[in-house]
């Protein structure tokens, strides 16, 4: 499967959140969105969203209602995100943990 570098899809000098979500929802109106490219683009879209300094509060609104109409409009598409995103998180837990297990007992086997 193609990786899709999100950076790539988007001169962030010329494009924020707002903007990345309206050439989304032109796309799934279009019905021309793969799991991937939804995948890489939405997580520029989360990246903009996590600095407050170039958001504005109807992003995050605008946001919700195009993953309402993803899930509707192309359930493949939105189960793949979500999955994509699920697996991701549980990577880092994982890993977390895994970090937490060592630190916790020093006879694991691993040198410090």
């Amino acid at each position: 499967m193609p990786e899709f570098e999100h950076k790539d899809l988007f001169n962030e000098s010329e494009s924020g959140p707002q903007s990345m979500l309206d050439y989304l929802q032109s796309r799934l109106s279009a019905r021309d969105l793969s799991g991937e490219e939804a995948l890489a683009m939405l997580s520029a879209v989360h990246e903009g969203l996590s600095n407050p300094a170039n958001v504005e509060r109807g992003a995050y609104q605008k946001y919700s209602q195009f993953m309402e109409s993803l899930k509707t409009g192309m359930p493949e598409v939105h189960e793949y995100v979500v999955t994509a995103w699920e697996q991701k998180e549980a990577e880092k837990e994982k890993a977390g943990q895994e970090e937490t297990d060592a630190e916790d007992n020093p006879e694991s086997g691993e040198a410090s």
